[in-house]
């Protein structure tokens, strides 16, 4: 019940939805927005392949040909390990995957397009991923510093230009309005305080326990918790371990080839890329909690948009040759990248099969509900059960909803 943002979507959610308990439609909540998040992967992958040169006059074939990367880096997510479980279970997790690809995309737009716009777009899923979640602020202040990088020009006109006729003002205020309007969402917290509603932490209408919340200062000692030399290594070597959880080697490799051909393609967005990457799977492998495969959705998404477009520029630095097998070359990045897709869909395919036995069975699980109705009928009368916070909030939902 921390998280405003979650906590209104849900409620919003499962007052449309009208099948199913309120539990199925949270869960189902989840599913929603793990489809999006979907989307938005392949509709940031699609464009960024398509600032890339089109021949054959932009056949059918081509066209779809063109799609392929975003779709397959749809499905590779999809079937991942940790992607699959949060998308069928109530959980803030998929809801932060939705707003680090829709923050990505955005960043995409303004590297293509840079304009005040865009640029205000930018500020306003960025803080709507940071009011969700506050640990996407390492990657927020990564992509936030891609903006003046990208666009020395876009900052002349912000900051020079136009002056005395109050445009650079209103692009200002366009983006500080975009950048504010999320924050009216934590407005619920101290709400919840006043209203004293069900499980509310004590003082959250109080201005101390309000900013205690929102910037999580309870778990300032979690953060960075092994980030020293003695432990670093053994947790670098469980970083690894979780990627080829979600994964496996094969596509592992082919992210790494994909990410290394996207500098050839664009080098200051896949910089900036692979420094919010790198810095969100540090943040999360040194945080002190056991849910580590969990916290690193994100860099989760950020590798599955950024390697299937690097994948898609395979071979096109070998179109300006002008040597006397030139016909035969301009073959080669054709069947390089559908090589690359072949292989991109064969390991993605295989994730999917690997896990979806595990996931159908777990479908048909019912023993949470089991384990927590009989532990509640079972009980006499004003007592008090001691249970392990996993089973403790569907107790909660049984005694309350």
């Amino acid at each position: 019940p921390g998280f405003s943002l979650y906590t209104l979507l849900g409620k919003l959610f499962i007052s449309i939805v009208p099948q199913g308990t309120p539990a199925y439609r949270l869960n189902l909540f989840s599913a929603f927005t793990s489809a999006l998040t979907l989307v938005v992967v392949n509709s940031a992958v699609n464009r960024l392949t398509n600032q890339l040169p089109i021949t054959n006059n932009h056949s059918h074939f081509t066209l779809l040909f063109s799609r392929l990367p975003g779709l397959l880096a749809a499905l590779a997510l999809g079937a991942s390990t940790t992607f699959w479980s949060q998308a069928t279970t109530a959980n803030i997790r998929s809801l932060m995957a939705l707003l680090t690809a829709t923050l990505v995309y955005a960043l995409v737009e303004f590297r293509v397009t840079p304009t005040v716009n865009r640029l205000a777009a930018f500020a306003f899923f960025l803080s709507l991923a940071v009011v969700h979640h506050l640990s996407i602020a390492f990657i927020g202040l990564i992509l936030a510093l891609a903006a003046p990088w990208f666009s020395p020009p876009l900052l002349k006109v912000l900051f020079f230009q136009e002056r005395g006729q109050g445009g650079e003002v209103r692009s200002w205020l366009k983006i500080l309005l975009a950048f504010s309007t999320p924050l009216a969402v934590l407005l619920y917290l101290p709400i919840r305080g006043a209203a004293d509603a069900y499980l509310s932490p004590s003082g959250l209408n109080t201005l101390p326990g309000f900013l205690q919340h929102v910037l999580a200062t309870g778990f300032g000692g979690d953060f960075f918790y092994f980030a020293n030399l003695s432990v670093l290594p053994d947790r670098l070597a469980i970083l690894l371990n979780i990627f080829l959880f979600q994964f496996n080697p094969a596509l592992l490799v082919l992210f790494a080839l994909g990410f290394i051909l996207f500098f050839r393609q664009d080098w200051k967005l896949a910089t900036i890329l692979a420094l919010a990457f790198a810095v969100h799977c540090f943040v999360a492998i040194t945080y002190r909690a056991p849910q580590t495969v969990e916290y690193l959705l994100p860099a989760y998404v950020i590798l599955v948009i950024v390697a299937p477009a690097g994948l898609h520029s395979a071979g096109y630095s070998l179109r300006a040759s002008r040597l006397s097998f030139a016909r035969f070359l301009r073959a080669v990045p054709v069947v390089l990248r559908f090589t690359a897709y072949c292989a991109l869909f064969i390991t993605s395919l295989f994730i999917a099969i690997r896990n979806f036995p595990a996931y159908f069975a777990l479908s048909l699980d019912h023993s949470t509900r089991n384990y927590a109705e009989s532990a509640l009928t079972l009980a006499p009368p004003n007592a008090i059960i001691l249970s392990s916070w996993h089973q403790a909030t569907p107790m909660w939902y049984l005694q309350q909803v």
